[in-house]
C-alpha cells in the first residue's frame, strides 16, 4: 500500500475517533452571492477539494469559510463598491450558516453570520461590509435556542440569544496573488514618478534588506518606519518539507517579512550545496511553497487551512508532493484543509466525499454543488462535461474493453469514438451524469449500461405523454430508471421542471442502451467455451472470475488488477459472431448511423 492510501486510512481512523474537533461539519447558504439558495456543503473528510470551472463560486465558498470562525469576516474579501454594489434588502440579506460540534456546549450547533450595515444617528454608514452573528432564524430552518435554566446567568458556548461561532485559527492563501516582495515590484509596481528603472529601485532597496539578513536583525528603522516583521532561518522541518515538495536539497535558508519594497511582503533566501540565491533568482513556485510551508507548519492544531489554486507555478510532481505534505500535517495536527483547484493531481484517488463539484445550472445560472463526486467525474468537469469527440460512457473498465472491441469490429470508424467509464456504476450514471447531459443536450455522448439495468418495458417516448399526465413525470421516470432523479429548477418558472423531465426522457430514449448480458463478466464467461465448462451457471460471475484467477495463478489470494488482466485475455477469446457481440455491434452501428457529423 502506498503512502497516499496509508494517509487516507489514518485520517479515516482519526475521523472515527472524533479527533478533529473543533471542525466545521458543513456550511449552508440561505442567500449568498450567486450560489443556489439553500445550498449545503458537507465536509465529511478533513482534506476537501472544490473543483469546477472558473467563476462557479469556489473562491466565494473559501471566503465564506474564512469568515465563519470567531473574529473573522467575509467582508475582508467581499465588499461593496460603486462599480460592484452589493444589493440586498432585509429579507434577502447575504448570510452564511456553519454547523459544528461545540466543545463548550457539548452539542452540535449552528451559527449564522449576516452582512449588517451599521449607521450612525445621522444616517452615515459606519461599516457597510460588517458581518456578525445573529439569533437563529426560523426561516432558514435553524433550531431555536434552548432556554437557559432558571438561576443560571451564563452557559459555555453561547449567549442568551445565539451560539458562539467556532473558535478556529484560519490560514488563507490565494496562490494567484501570493507574490514575493521582489515579484510585486518587478511585475506590478509603477515607478514612473520615481524616475527610476525597476532594476535601479530594486538594487537600491536590496541594500538595507541585505544588511538585516547578514546581521540577522529582528528590528530596523528605515525612513523612520519599522520595516521588519519577521527575520529568521528556516527550521529543519521547514527545510525538509520544502526540499521534499520541490525535490531540491536545500541546505539552509531564511524567511523575511518586511516592507522595504513599497508594501508589506516577504522574501526568501535559499542555500543549496551549489549556490545561495533569493526569490529574485528563484522560481515563483519556490517562494510560494516556502511561504506555505512556514504557514502550515507554524499553524496551531485544528487550524482551518484554505488554499485557492495551489497548483499555480507548480509542476505535477510538486503538486503531488504538496498534497502528501498536507495530508501528513492533517494527521499530525488535525487540521481541516480545503482547496479550490483546477488540477486533477489534488483530486486523484480521493474518496468521493472529499470532492465537491461546482457547476452552473444551465437554466437558472446559479452555482450548485454536488457533495459527493468520484474523481473520474471531477476530471471531466475540470475540462468540460460536453464532449468535443464522440463518446460512449459505460459502467466500468471491463465494459469499456468490451465496447472498444466491438467498435473495432465495425471498422476504422472506431477511431472517431472514445469509450470511457465513470466509477460509481449505474447509480451514479443514471442519477448524475445522464441528467446533466440531457439538460446540456450533449449531441456527442451515449451511454451503454449493463443488461441488468434494462427496464422490462421499452423506454418511454415523451411525445406520447398527454399534458394532463405531466404531473406524474417524476414517478414515470422512477419506474423507468429505478430511482428518483432530482432536477433543479428556477423557482420563478415552475413549468421548467416539466421541460427538464421531458428532455431527460427524450435523451434517455435516444442515447441510453444496454449490453445484452446482465454484466460484463457474464458477457465474457457465457461466450468462452472452456469457462462455461468450469461451472454450469455461476451464481456470481465476479466471484467465478476470482476463483478462476486463483486457480490460474496457483495463488491463495488475488487482487482486482490480476483478475482484470485475466478477464481481458478471456475477452480476446470471445467469438466475433456470438449473439452477445452481434447485439452490441448492432447497437453501436445504430449510434454511428445517428451520430452528428
Amino acid at each position: 500500500m502506498d503512502e497516499f492510501k496509508k494517509s487516507l486510512g489514518k485520517i479515516s481512523k482519526l475521523i472515527e475517533a472524533r479527533q478533529f474537533r473543533p471542525y466545521i461539519n458543513y456550511i449552508r447558504f440561505p442567500y449568498f452571492k450567486n450560489i443556489q439558495q439553500d445550498t449545503k456543503i458537507q465536509f465529511d473528510f478533513p482534506f476537501t477539494v472544490l473543483v469546477g470551472k472558473n467563476g462557479c463560486g469556489k473562491s466565494s465558498v473559501l471566503h465564506s469559510l474564512y469568515g465563519a470562525p470567531e473574529n473573522k469576516s467575509v467582508g475582508e474579501f467581499w465588499f461593496s463598491t460603486h462599480l460592484d454594489p452589493i444589493k440586498e434588502d432585509n429579507i434577502d440579506r447575504n448570510r452564511v450558516i456553519h454547523g459544528f460540534y461545540s466543545i463548550d456546549a457539548k452539542r452540535n450547533v449552528e451559527v449564522i453570520k449576516s452582512r449588517v450595515q451599521f449607521k450612525k444617528q445621522g444616517g452615515t454608514y459606519v461599516n457597510p461590509d460588517n458581518w456578525e452573528t445573529s439569533r437563529p432564524l426560523k426561516g432558514d430552518n435553524m433550531e431555536e435556542m434552548p432556554p437557559i435554566p432558571a438561576g443560571i446567568k451564563k452557559l459555555p458556548g453561547r449567549t442568551t440569544t445565539r451560539w458562539k461561532a467556532i473558535k478556529k485559527n484560519v490560514e488563507y492563501m490565494d496562490f494567484r496573488s501570493e507574490l514575493s516582495s521582489f515579484d510585486k515590484v518587478f511585475y506590478f509596481h509603477d515607478l514612473t514618478n520615481s524616475h527610476q528603472k525597476k532594476q535601479d529601485y530594486l538594487r537600491d532597496k536590496s541594500k538595507p534588506l541585505k544588511h538585516i539578513i547578514d546581521n540577522k536583525l529582528s528590528s530596523h528603522l528605515y525612513f523612520r518606519k519599522q520595516r521588519i516583521k519577521k527575520n529568521r532561518e528556516f527550521t529543519k522541518d521547514e527545510l525538509k518539507a520544502i526540499s521534499i515538495i520541490l525535490e531540491k536539497d536545500y541546505q539552509n535558508g531564511r524567511y523575511i517579512e518586511h516592507s522595504f519594497f513599497k508594501s508589506e511582503g516577504y522574501s526568501v533566501i535559499f542555500t543549496t550545496d551549489k549556490i545561495q540565491y533569493s526569490e529574485a533568482f528563484a522560481g515563483s513556485g519556490e517562494s510560494i511553497i516556502a511561504r506555505l510551508v512556514v504557514k502550515v507548519l507554524n499553524a496551531p492544531e485544528h487550524s482551518l487551512i484554505l488554499l485557492d489554486e495551489p497548483e499555480v507555478s507548480l509542476h505535477p510532481a510538486a503538486q503531488k508532493k504538496l498534497r502528501e505534505f498536507l495530508l501528513g500535517e492533517i494527521i499530525k495536527k488535525k487540521h481541516q484543509v480545503i482547496i479550490a483547484t483546477h488540477s486533477p493531481i489534488f483530486v486523484e484517488g480521493l474518496p468521493k466525499e472529499a470532492v465537491k463539484l461546482f457547476y452552473s445550472h444551465p437554466i437558472t445560472g446559479k452555482f450548485e454543488v454536488q457533495n459527493e463526486t468520484y474523481p473520474a467525474e471531477a476530471f471531466h468537469h475540470l475540462g468540460s462535461l460536453l464532449h468535443s469527440k464522440k463518446t460512449i460512457i459505460v459502467e466500468d473498465k471491463l465494459a469499456q474493453k468490451i465496447v472498444e472491441k466491438a467498435l473495432k469490429l465495425i471498422g476504422k470508424i472506431h477511431q472517431d469514438y472514445d469509450v470511457e467509464y465513470y466509477p460509481g456504476g449505474a447509480t451514479a450514471l443514471i442519477g448524475s451524469y445522464i441528467p446533466y447531459h440531457s439538460i446540456q443536450k450533449d449531441k456527442n455522448v451515449w451511454f451503454i449500461l449493463d443488461g441488468d439495468q434494462k427496464p422490462i418495458k421499452e423506454h418511454i417516448d415523451p411525445g406520447t405523454i398527454p399534458p394532463n399526465n405531466h404531473e406524474n413525470l417524476s414517478e414515470l421516470i422512477k419506474n423507468q430508471v429505478g430511482q428518483y432523479i432530482k432536477f433543479n429548477q428556477d423557482s420563478n418558472n415552475p413549468k421548467q421542471i416539466i421541460d427538464i423531465q421531458l428532455q431527460f426522457l427524450r435523451f434517455y430514449k435516444n442515447r441510453v442502451f444496454y449490453l445484452s448480458a446482465e454484466t460484463p463478466e457474464k458477457f465474457i464467461w457465457d461466450n468462452v467455451d472452456f469457462l462455461k465448462k468450469r461451472e454450469e451457471k455461476p451464481k456470481c460471475y465476479k466471484q467465478a472470475f476470482e476463483g478462476y484467477t486463483l486457480d490460474d495463478l496457483g495463488a491463495e489470494d488475488v487482487n482486482s488488477e490480476q483478475i482484470f488482466v485475466l478477464q481481458q485475455s478471456m475477452l480476446a477469446k470471445v467469438p466475433d459472431d456470438c449473439d452477445d457481440m452481434k447485439n452490441l455491434i448492432k447497437t453501436l452501428e445504430f449510434i454511428v448511423k445517428n451520430s452528428v457529423s
